[in-house]
């Protein structure tokens, strides 16, 4: 039910849908491996403009990385990563804190090495960064 809110078309429904989403997995972890197959549809709702949506998607994907097991996160590590330096890149400065701090998550569940398998080029210095 309150995943069918992440498809209507008001930005405020959409971000009380992925704000309760994130609430439900943090506090009920056994629906963290089903709430993970809602991120490549998530990753959509990263390319909309509505900063609500945006801030909101990120708080579900910051559960989803917190309270998921490593191999679930492997499986769609590329995606993740490249949504969230696309948008870094098409953001100004408002979200690329929690941007940061959601690859330091990354990096510290997954590995450094799986990072930066997937990471590009152009984007290196960042990890750089990460890792100090």
């Amino acid at each position: 039910m309150v995943a069918g809110g992440i498809a209507r078309e008001t930005p405020h429904m959409i971000s009380a849908a992925m704000k309760g989403s994130a609430r439900l997995a943090y506090e009920f972890s056994d629906v963290v491996s089903t709430a993970s197959n809602l991120l490549p549809s998530t990753s959509l709702l990263l390319q909309r403009k509505n900063k609500e949506i945006i801030k909101a998607t990120l708080g579900f994907w910051k559960v989803l990385v917190a309270k998921s097991q490593t191999e679930r996160l492997q499986l769609h590590l590329e995606s993740m990563v490249e949504s969230l330096l696309k948008l870094q890149d098409a953001t100004k400065t408002h979200f690329k804190a929690k941007v940061k701090f959601l690859l330091e998550m990354l990096v510290r569940k997954c590995g450094l090495d799986a990072v930066k398998a997937v990471m590009p080029e152009k984007h290196m210095k960042l990890l750089t960064n990460i890792r100090k």
